[in-house]
């Protein structure tokens, strides 16, 4: 099963002020804004690059693991090393981001977390239960007070 990242109100800024300067550079010559070309050159890179982004990261629930995928990277978290899941970055705070815990013991030990923005959260973090029962989930499933997009 996959998850998508949310879709941020950042880049929802992004895109609109894009689209803003498109409809001010179509509406007709400005001769007081002589450099408005590279204006909408400048934004219409920001705002394609919000959307490009936004498609390739993502998170697998796979049999042996959680896959993330951000852009150009990627890795895998078998389940038995997932140990806990907090709000990021302030685990007392609840916030749309999540913070995936996990550590690996001995020989190769190592220990990270992995940060995710799911659009579905209630879905992901139900998967997270199904898939890693030892975890400690430290997150309220419809408690969420960050409204959606």
């Amino acid at each position: 099963m996959r998850f998508r990242a949310k879709f941020a109100l950042s880049s929802w800024l992004w895109l609109a002020v894009a689209v803003f300067v498109w409809i001010l550079f179509a509406s007709g010559p400005h001769r007081a804004i002589g450099n408005l070309r590279y204006y909408v050159v400048l934004y219409t890179f920001i705002g394609l690059s919000q959307l490009l982004v936004h498609q390739f990261i993502w998170w697998d629930i796979l049999p042996d693991g959680l896959y993330e995928r951000r852009l150009w990277s990627s890795r895998t978290i078998p389940w038995a090393e997932v140990s806990h899941v907090t709000f990021w970055p302030n685990e007392t705070k609840p916030s749309s981001s999540l913070a995936i815990c996990f550590s690996r013991p001995a020989p190769l030990s190592a220990a990270g977390q992995v940060i995710a923005t799911p659009a579905d959260r209630d879905g992901f973090l139900s998967a997270i239960r199904e898939h890693a029962p030892q975890a400690r989930i430290e997150v309220a499933r419809s408690a969420s007070p960050i409204p959606t997009l």
